[in-house]
């Protein structure tokens, strides 16, 4: 395993303290726009500047986002197996932007998206990624959150909702981290046969699932 992608990221990302809930609000904004103005929302990045700036966030605030976070790619693992692992991985660099206007909210889109609709262009911007990044027995998997997102809204619309708001309040300490291990794994039992095309083997009971979630045992 190349060394960028060991765990210690995920500490570095603990420890300069980034601030999480502007993540979280740029993805709950995703959701909703990939529904409401009917986006395919295949590979946009999760946040840019002006999406920020749209939610209500300050100057001080964007810039701080940006400065704290580290450029390249790193991540941590999500789900593990003798045959490899999936992780999300994050990717901040710096590059084009197409936002489109949802709602008055500017949301960055993919360039499938933008040969449909006027667009905002920005040749150089400020731009996270966050995506599902897996090698089983070989065969790499890379899928955008938003577009996994936008896809478990369609079938069950408010959970993606619900998860980002769990996520929230484990990570300020609002709610043990067992109810979102709980949450998770009630949902991938749930969608079990959907699931199953991600994630082989998979297991028969909750102890299975948190055995092989290291993200679970945090």
């Amino acid at each position: 395993m190349h060394s960028k992608y060991v765990d210690k990221e995920l500490l570095y990302w603990a420890k300069r303290r980034i601030n999480v809930d502007m993540l979280l609000d740029s993805l709950r904004r995703h959701v909703i726009a990939c529904t409401v103005c009917r986006l395919k929302c295949i590979d946009p990045p999760a946040v840019t500047t002006g999406m920020l700036y749209d939610l209500g966030y300050s100057q001080y605030d964007v810039r701080a986002f940006w400065s704290r976070l580290p450029r390249g790619e790193y991540g941590f693992t999500i789900y593990q197996l003798k045959e490899g692992e999936i992780r999300i991985l994050f990717e901040h660099n710096v590059g084009k932007v197409q936002e489109y206007y949802c709602d008055d909210v500017r949301i960055p889109i993919d360039d499938y998206d933008a040969e449909k609709r006027p667009t905002v262009y920005t040749p150089n911007s400020h731009r996270l990624f966050v995506r599902f990044h897996g090698n089983l027995g070989g065969n790499l998997i890379r899928v955008n959150v938003v577009r996994i997102a936008k896809i478990v809204e369609s079938y069950e619309p408010g959970l993606p909702e619900e998860l980002l708001d769990v996520i929230r309040q484990v990570y300020w300490g609002k709610r043990p981290k067992e109810d979102l291990a709980r949450l998770i794994v009630s949902e991938l039992s749930r969608w079990r046969n959907i699931v199953s095309l991600l994630f082989p083997h998979l297991p028969k009971d909750d102890a299975g699932y948190v055995e092989r979630m290291p993200i679970l045992r945090r």
